[in-house]
């Protein structure tokens, strides 16, 4: 098989496809992707349909296709991150590549059959029968996180049919290093032991009793400090409620402003801004109306510059608004303060020439 082959899953069934690089040659590479994953009789006619490229054709079913990719290559993330680190440290021709793989909220467990596949993978693309193509892996994950429910630990012995004879690659290669000293809650020792006491099962009675003493029924003190909902839902309605609440001088409503690339057709550019959904699950955290109130906290929900700290999830207080178009009510500029100084200290050096009388410099 190619280096640039991927693999589809189909019951038992593993197909191999070649798969064109995006970036040289776009239309073969959406071509394919409308021939696998939709139905089609006639490449000529109904690949392309009324469309004048694949690749418009792929954005008018770009929902579709991702459904059925998703379906019959579930490593298909892993795979392509795989490959993207591979191809940024290709002109190490002597040295293993270091890939690390982060655990945080949006990443997806990796079952027992993913992670032996994910070792083939590496062989197939560096060429190399070495152990995961001789590139070095760094494993990062919680063992407290509950297992997936069709399927073991990636460190676990298969039970059935030769499984237990077979060897296993986690357990032969790898070296465990456990992380024991909490960070989140260093300053509070005794919080931090009640909760690692709660992960484990092990918590006691007065532990139960501390945090239930904390249980407060004031909303008007708490109104703005973040909470913690169990459903979207419920989040959507609080913030709705305290920005309803708020003043109208200190919230702003910014409107997302979408546009097309790719599609020279420009009378197919509504049609296809149509299908942007507006759930933000569904736009990589991205809203269609960012609601924001002056000194009420909010979270950056995108990787903005990690090794600048501004990352998904980074805690912040929003500070002021800047109007620098004339006579337009939308804002040019959101300052805020993050929670941790050194958050931000690169952004704030690329733009220093924007502060001025008003704004801290401590501020983003």
């Amino acid at each position: 098989m190619k280096e640039d082959s991927t693999d589809i899953e189909s019951s038992n069934i593993v197909k191999h496809y070649q798969q064109r690089p995006k970036k040289t040659e776009p239309e073969h590479f959406y071509r394919e992707l409308l021939m696998l994953f939709t139905h089609w009789r006639n490449d000529v006619k109904d690949l392309k349909g009324n469309c004048l490229s694949f690749e418009t054709m792929y954005l008018n079913k770009k929902d579709e296709i991702d459904s059925k990719r998703g379906e019959y290559e579930p490593s298909r993330v892993v795979v392509n991150t795989i490959e993207q680190a591979i191809l940024m440290g290709s002109s190490l021709e002597n040295e293993c590549l270091d890939f690390v793989e982060p655990e945080n909220e949006h990443n997806e467990l990796i079952d027992r059959d993913n992670g032996d596949r994910l070792c083939q993978k590496l062989q197939e693309i560096k060429g190399c029968k070495k152990l995961f193509g001789g590139v070095s892996i760094i494993a990062v994950g919680d063992l407290f996180q509950l297992k997936l429910v069709m399927d073991g630990w990636i460190f676990s012995q298969p039970c059935q049919n030769y499984g237990p004879l077979a060897t296993n690659l986690w357990r032969d290669n790898f070296q465990m290093y456990e992380l024991t000293e909490i960070m989140r809650q260093k300053d509070d020792k005794e919080f931090a032991e009640i909760l690692n006491r709660l992960r484990k099962g092990k918590h006691t009675t007065d532990d139960l009793a501390k945090l239930k003493g904390a249980l407060t029924t004031n909303d008007s003190k708490l109104s703005n400090i973040p909470h913690l909902f169990a459903t979207r839902k419920e989040v959507f309605g609080f913030n709705e409620k305290i920005f309803s609440q708020s003043s109208s001088e200190m919230k702003v409503v910014i409107k997302a402003i979408d546009w097309v690339i790719g599609c020279p057709n420009e009378a197919l550019h509504p049609r296809i801004l149509c299908k942007v959904p507006d759930d933000n699950s569904k736009t990589m955290g991205q809203v269609s109306d960012l609601q924001l109130v002056i000194d009420v906290p909010a979270e950056i929900t995108n990787n903005v510059n990690v090794q600048d700290g501004v990352t998904n999830g980074s805690p912040c207080i929003v500070k002021k608004f800047d109007y620098f178009v004339q006579d337009s009510e939308r804002v040019s500029i959101v300052w805020v303060e993050f929670l941790e100084e050194s958050t931000g200290q690169k952004i704030r050096t690329e733009h220093f020439r924007l502060y001025h009388n008003g704004i801290e410099r401590f501020w983003k």
